[in-house]
């Protein structure tokens, strides 16, 4: 995405990708939204059923796990347990590194 005027990074949200989809296949901006919406539906599917969504170049995403631990609360340093959790986590493709200024 291209920065912001005050030279901050701008997010692609999903209201700008369904834009940009709609006007690079010419369809509807209702078809495109839904098009966008079924893929966003079924990668959180198939994450939530422990599959892994990989998309050639782009990356691979899947469920990982934190173990618990324990940890301090910020502002009174009291320990605190920290229970086990499921994570996201991502590991950028080939495309996606190699467009990223840390990649």
């Amino acid at each position: 995405m291209v920065g912001a005027a005050d030279g901050r990074r701008e997010a692609l949200t999903t209201a700008a990708l369904v834009s940009q989809v709609a006007q690079e296949t010419r369809l509807t901006h209702q078809q495109t939204a839904a098009m966008v919406e079924l893929f966003l539906e079924g990668s959180i599917e198939a994450l939530a059923t422990g599959d892994t969504v990989e998309l050639h170049g782009f990356g691979r995403c899947r469920c990982g796990q934190r173990w618990a631990r324990q940890g301090r609360h910020p502002t009174t340093g009291v320990p605190v347990e920290v229970p086990a959790h499921t994570v996201p986590v991502f590991t950028g493709g080939r495309l996606t590194t190699s467009g990223c200024p840390l990649g």
